[in-house]
């Protein structure tokens, strides 16, 4: 190559590799540049150094995570998490406070016009079935504990009569229909 120092830095993996002369690469071309007619070249003081303080400023470009791809994901994925995060400590309580005075405008008109569009008679039948369901309800537990308490009178007036002297054992304990006469 006529004498000319060339190099080329390949960096696509997060290990920097430093190509040597001779070694193969998919695509690696160098091109002879002609410098223009008046330029000046600065005094060369010494090549090795100029060309390490070269690299050093290209690989210091390039920074430690070019081509570190799970480090790159990482990155992305923490800051995408903390943005959903973000918006949804804001936009989430908000969300519910609206779908909570939806609810309650549309229960309000719901109820707003039903009233209006019955007629005031089917309102008043409707409270008229609740409450004779409930009086009904009521009044089905009133039995149910009356038969109860029968039935407990009913032992009891057997063991009163188990307890009397038998020389009183033709007398009869009273009876709540004797009592009545």
């Amino acid at each position: 190559m006529g004498g000319a120092n060339l190099f080329g830095n390949v960096e696509f993996w997060k290990d920097a590799y430093r190509l040597k002369r001779g070694e193969a690469f998919i695509r690696l071309t160098f091109h002879r540049v002609t410098p223009p007619q008046e330029y000046k070249a600065s005094p060369v003081e010494d090549r090795q150094k100029y060309e390490s303080d070269i690299r050093a400023r290209f690989e210091k470009r390039l920074g430690g995570s070019y081509m570190d791809v799970e480090k790159m994901a990482a990155e992305a994925s923490k800051k995408y998490v903390e943005d959903i995060r973000g918006a949804a400590l804001k936009y989430v309580p908000l969300m519910a406070l609206g779908l909570a005075m939806i609810t309650f405008l549309l229960n309000f008109a719901l109820l707003n016009t039903v009233s209006r569009t019955m007629p005031y008679d089917a309102i008043q039948m409707i409270r008229a079935q609740t409450s004779s369901d409930s009086a009904r309800k009521e009044v089905e537990e009133l039995q149910s504990a009356n038969r109860d308490l029968r039935r407990q009178l009913d032992d009891l007036r057997a063991t009163v009569q188990k307890m009397l002297p038998s020389a009183t054992s033709g007398a009869k304990a009273p009876t709540r229909e004797s009592k009545s006469k």
